[in-house]
């Protein structure tokens, strides 16, 4: 299932991680064998925090965020931005 944050959700690495293994909770932890979140420093403290509860599990980052954040920085590049602006 998907678990959206919002801005009223306190984000810390324990919080988003005790989300997680209540979403796998859920789920049945034992059908879950892969976390997907974006890859701020909080997610990815918490990813450390669910993988010593669940070792048999792995969390991995969004590969559509990072494409996301790849291209902005490419974006950036004044040779790449001219053509953009094209």
């Amino acid at each position: 299932g998907t678990v959206k944050l919002g801005s009223e959700d306190h984000e810390d690495k324990q919080a988003v991680a005790n989300i997680i293994a209540k979403g796998m909770h859920d789920a049945g932890a034992l059908n879950v064998v892969q976390v997907c979140t974006d890859t701020c420093a909080e997610m990815k403290a918490a990813w450390r925090l669910v993988e010593e509860q669940y070792p048999w599990m792995t969390c991995t980052s969004c590969g559509l965020h990072v494409l996301s954040l790849e291209l902005k920085d490419l974006a950036k590049i004044p040779q790449i931005a001219s053509v953009m602006k094209k």
